[in-house]
């Protein structure tokens, strides 16, 4: 592509020097499709309006890095073949600005080049510098895009990016805001800022991986920095033989099969699991999702210790006797005492020794007038009879080590 030349057999001169001045006056005020439509097939030019398309495509193209797109009065930082036809169809919601560097903004637009090339490039136009910064918020996750755990430069860079609405703005007001720049003059730390900040938005969906990960290896016994591979090996090694000591399909189990799975990749696993947890992808998760993760995760952990716990029991027993026999975990927790639990083995001989005491205390029970009593009972009187069973053992406990030092 080229502008036309000296030999013009298609008269494209007169249209494309008329294309110069109207965008020269658009760094003003953006100009429409339509005032350049309606421009350009009035006399002198009168160019039919069914060419207008590709003439002004072929004048985009060459000038591309000086003009900005603004689709329902947004930038945009590509022309794409959506746009084309949307133009052609409804050129009322496109509006198009030259952008050049002049004057006080030539020291900021260096600081812009220096921060995103490493260098300050002669080169370089608004846009650019301007269409990188725009396309570099769309590429990001969705979590990144609305997560509050940020710094408070990195929120203020990403609100500039979003609400963005020109190319100007963007670069020489909201941006230079953010990073905290003074309006006139050179700011050394301007291009670091900005840099560290694009640093972080960059790495924010990593990070929150890497943290929750680090979870998963916590809640499995790994340590922190365990490679994927070892960390889905201990997971299974735990898991296994556990879905037969719980009903709950839903929760627990699922978790279990997730975490067994030996079917995907390492990475796929990894999102596989935390999908789950999020209850939606964890790209698309929000700060509140990633707190439903935490919390499940670390509900679903408790609870899986507390079924090894029962295997354990279960695996130190007779298979006849284990078939025979009820085992309950027994757990409270109060501000007071934390957490105490015991596990409380019930076989035939137990159940019948118990059986006339269990008729009364159900009798007390259902004697109370309704559900929440019932269960104040119940949890009170578990409580104490647990703290008592602590206490017993604590006691039994001093006397063995009295005696061993003895």
């Amino acid at each position: 592509l080229a502008a036309p030349h000296m030999q013009d057999p298609l008269n494209l001169a007169p249209a494309w020097r008329r294309l110069d001045g109207l965008f020269e006056a658009s760094e003003a005020q953006p100009i429409s499709t339509e005032q350049l439509m309606a421009d350009l097939s009035a006399p002198p030019i009168g160019l039919k309006r069914g060419l207008f398309p590709l003439v002004f495509l072929h004048y985009y193209l060459l000038n591309r890095h000086e003009i900005a797109l603004y689709d329902e009065g947004t930038y945009s930082p590509t022309l794409t073949y959506e746009h084309l036809e949307r133009l052609v169809r409804r050129p009322d919601l496109f509006t198009f600005q030259r952008f050049r560097v002049a004057g006080l903004r030539a020291t900021l637009f260096e600081e812009y080049s220096q921060a995103l090339f490493g260098e300050t490039r002669d080169s370089l136009s608004v846009l650019d510098i301007a269409r990188p910064l725009a396309s570099f918020l769309l590429k990001l996750p969705e979590y990144t895009q609305k997560t509050r755990r940020l710094s408070k430069t990195a929120l203020r860079v990403r609100q500039a990016l979003a609400l963005a609405k020109s190319p100007q703005k963007l670069l020489f007001e909201h941006l230079p805001e953010a990073c905290g720049r003074p309006r006139r003059g050179k700011s050394a730390a301007f291009a670091q800022t900005l840099i560290g900040a694009l640093r972080e938005l960059e790495g924010a969906y990593a990070g929150m991986i890497d943290e929750v990960r680090t979870a998963l290896c916590h809640s499995f016994g790994c340590a922190a920095d365990a490679p994927l591979d070892d960390l889905r090996t201990v997971a299974m090694g735990k898991c296994h033989g556990l879905d037969g000591y719980t009903v709950d399909v839903k929760g627990l189990k699922s978790f279990m099969r997730r975490a067994m799975d030996r079917d995907r990749s390492d990475e796929d696993w990894l999102d596989y699991v935390l999908t789950f947890l999020g209850q939606k992808p964890p790209s698309k998760w929000t700060d509140q999702d990633r707190s439903t993760a935490d919390y499940r995760l670390a509900e679903f952990s408790a609870r899986l210790r507390d079924l090894q716990r029962l295997k354990l029991y279960y695996d130190g027993r007779d298979p006849t006797d284990a078939e025979r026999m009820e085992v309950i975990l027994l757990k409270t927790h109060s501000k007071a005492h934390g957490d105490m639990d015991e596990i409380v083995p019930i076989d035939p001989h137990v159940a019948n020794g118990i059986a006339e005491a269990s008729r009364q205390i159900q009798e007390v029970i259902d004697a109370l007038p309704d559900d929440k009593l019932r269960l104040a009972l119940v949890a009170k009187k578990a409580h104490d009879l647990l703290a008592s069973c602590r206490q017993t053992a604590n006691g039994e406990r001093r006397k063995r080590d009295l005696r061993r030092v003895g």
